[in-house]
């Protein structure tokens, strides 16, 4: 494998999981277009708890689908390298993906896309970042696009 991705089920109130396939064949695409060399986290959490994140390092008080932390940690003399965690809620994305009559898997990959921009520090604040940031939001789905969604083999029902 040429990227270090690791990947944790932690919701259980919603039916459609992405299986890891889809998160690799997604991912592969940015660490090599990046020359990402660290650790992403892809934690999959239910509603409350990313309320409760949102609340407490954004101090917004909504649901929200998507929260990404960078940071890289040194202990002792070994480097431990991550460039950040990225929390959804598969839940809030289909409800979300249905209010904007997009696919659940297309939109559940623009999160993703986002969270690792933001992870390596594009921004959306001012105008001419967020220009940035949505062109390469809109390259990278292109490049998706080859990807069929439809497929069962890239979600599970449970």
């Amino acid at each position: 494998m040429l990227y270090k991705l690791n990947i944790f089920y932690l919701c259980n109130d919603f039916i459609f999981l992405p299986k890891k396939k889809f998160f690799h064949k997604l991912l592969w695409r940015l660490y090599i277009f990046f020359n990402i060399k660290k650790y992403i986290n892809i934690i999959l959490i239910n509603r409350k708890n990313i309320f409760l994140l949102n609340n407490k390092f954004n101090n917004k008080k909504c649901f929200t689908d998507i929260l990404s932390f960078s940071f890289i940690c040194n202990i002792k003399s070994n480097k431990i390298n991550i460039l950040g965690d990225i929390f959804l809620s598969p839940l809030e994305i289909f409800i979300r993906s249905k209010n904007k009559k997009i696919d659940y898997l297309e939109y559940f990959s623009i999160l993703i896309i986002h969270g690792i921009l933001h992870l390596l520090n594009f921004d959306h604040k001012k105008n001419y970042d967020y220009i940035i940031m949505n062109l390469l939001e809109k390259f990278f789905l292109y490049k998706f696009k080859k990807i069929n969604f439809k497929k069962k083999m890239y979600y599970d029902k449970i």
